[in-house]
């Protein structure tokens, strides 16, 4: 008997699921901010020696970013729709991603010597 071969496993299916998943999510939320710093993101995902031509502006960026999800998510508080309680969570995990990466920057900026 012939096994089938589990192709949920393979790298470029995984990839293109991946990719379909952050689309329906720019789609959800319908931000033009939360597109730019996923795509930022994504960017510092695939191209992390990016990060080393102006790390505090990007710092800036993210941690301004991260305020205004946080504002999103205060705001999506006190809507009990089930469509803006999921929009509500997507902020909140957005703001603490964003917080996250903006602390492992400037860890990064105060040991760039390591780095480098």
């Amino acid at each position: 008997m012939e096994q089938v071969e589990d192709v949920s496993k393979d790298p470029a299916v995984q990839a293109i699921k991946a990719i379909d998943f952050i689309q329906s999510a720019k789609e959800f939320v319908n931000d033009e901010d939360f597109t730019n710093i996923i795509d930022t993101a994504l960017i510092l995902i695939a191209h992390p020696e990016t990060i080393t031509e102006r790390p505090s502006a990007l710092i800036v960026k993210l941690e301004a970013y991260a305020l205004k999800f946080r504002m999103g998510y205060a705001a999506h508080m006190g809507i009990a729709s089930i469509k803006d309680n999921a929009k509500k969570n997507i902020y909140k995990e957005l703001y603490h991603g964003l917080d996250n990466l903006a602390d492992a920057l400037k860890y990064m900026v105060k040991n760039w010597n390591d780095f480098n």
